[in-house]
């Protein structure tokens, strides 16, 4: 950081011109040279790094700390994104990649890069091959007609309660309320 004496009278002006800032107030020039201030401005805050599975529909997410007003373009791998391949929401700015475009990418490593009016903010997310092995093909559900066959009772919804249970509580209540009603029309 250099400090050079001017006079300049009262003047607050500050300009990015990429990586350098300019500001100039009052008698003194200070020059911040090749800082990367706008660089610090946009941070991936969640969903750096992340990988999509071929063919599984889930959608990556992506969330950059800049304001979704500021935003001018999404790259993936240098390319700038057809809008039809994502959807944007502000709250900082949330991107979601669709699952179609992703199915489209080669397996491999791809650059995303968010592109705002005074820096971008960049992360790589990787392309897999679908897993393809007998395991995860493989039906784990038990149909209802197996359970049956298996054990002669139908399968437990979670009903445990008993009904003689039951049965004998209303029975005790009605006998009470009868006795009640005996007793104050003998009583008359």
């Amino acid at each position: 950081m250099q400090k050079k004496k001017e006079s300049v009278h009262n003047i607050v002006t500050s300009s990015a011109n990429g990586s350098s800032i300019l500001v100039t107030y009052d008698e003194f020039r200070v020059s911040a040279g090749d800082l990367s201030v706008a660089s610090q401005l946009y941070q991936i805050t969640a969903g750096a790094g992340s990988t999509y599975e071929i063919g599984s529909k889930t959608p990556i997410l992506i969330i950059c700390s800049g304001a979704l007003s500021d935003l001018t373009g999404i790259y993936v791998d240098g390319v700038l994104l057809d809008p039809a391949n994502y959807t944007v929401v502000s709250g900082s700015t949330i991107l979601t990649l669709n699952p179609d475009y992703l199915d489209g990418l080669e397996v491999g490593t791809h650059s995303l890069r968010l592109e705002y009016l005074y820096g971008s903010a960049e992360t790589t997310f990787k392309v897999v091959e679908a897993k393809q092995n007998a395991e995860t093909t493989k039906d784990t559900t038990t149909p209802a007609s197996k359970v049956i066959a298996k054990t002669g009772t139908s399968a437990k919804t979670g009903d445990t309660s008993s009904v003689m249970l039951w049965l004998t509580l209303v029975l005790m209540s009605g006998m009470v309320i009868g006795g009640s009603v005996w007793y104050r029309r003998k009583r008359r």
